[in-house]
């Protein structure tokens, strides 16, 4: 009889760690939540910063202005019969 009362004893007091246990980690988890909220957020900033840097690189009024500019003056169209296509 003292047995089974140690051995469920034993048990409960396993499976109450193991819940305690679980509800540590998901506060840990929920500590971090606002950590890495705000990195997302730092990212989606660094995101949006270089897509304005491309667009303003591809910019046809860039690329104008710098087809005009004396280290790119060399380069010209190539005409139609100077175009190969690859398949």
């Amino acid at each position: 009889m003292i047995w089974r009362l140690l051995f469920c004893v034993l048990i409960s007091s396993f499976a109450l760690y193991r819940y305690v246990n679980m509800g540590n980690e998901l506060t840990s988890l929920r500590l971090r939540l606002p950590e890495l909220a705000e990195e997302l957020l730092v990212q989606q900033e660094k995101n949006a910063t270089w897509s304005y840097e491309v667009e303003y690189a591809e910019s046809p009024v860039r690329l104008l202005h710098l087809s005009r500019s004396p280290e790119f003056s060399h380069l010209k169209y190539p005409y139609i019969d100077e175009i190969i296509e690859i398949e």
